[in-house]
């Protein structure tokens, strides 16, 4: 539990950017249907590189704590971002099986 509650400190700045973008993407796909999704997809994978980068970049300095607790910028980032991923791709499959 103490790990999880540390994981998601470190990543509070990065799901919240990424789940604005997942937010964004599911109603732009929406909004336009399914045309757009390549378009939205390769957005979606950029901005969760961008976010990833700011993220590692802003929470520099504070590593050596996260490190004396056992995790390391893979465990820190990878159960975020596969749970950005993860809805993400629930929303598109809810979406798309709702325009048919």
């Amino acid at each position: 539990m103490k790990t999880l509650r540390l994981i998601f400190f470190y990543a509070r700045g990065y799901l919240f950017f990424t789940s604005l973008i997942t937010c964004l993407s599911c109603y732009l796909l929406l909004h336009n249907g399914t045309g757009a999704l390549t378009a939205l997809i390769w957005l979606k994978i950029a901005t969760s590189a961008l976010g990833t980068w700011g993220q590692k970049e802003r929470r520099k300095r504070e590593m050596p704590f996260y490190r004396n607790h056992g995790l390391a910028l893979g465990a820190l980032l990878g159960l975020p971002a596969l749970l950005d991923g993860g809805a993400f791709v629930l929303g598109t499959i809810f979406i798309v099986e709702l325009l048919r």
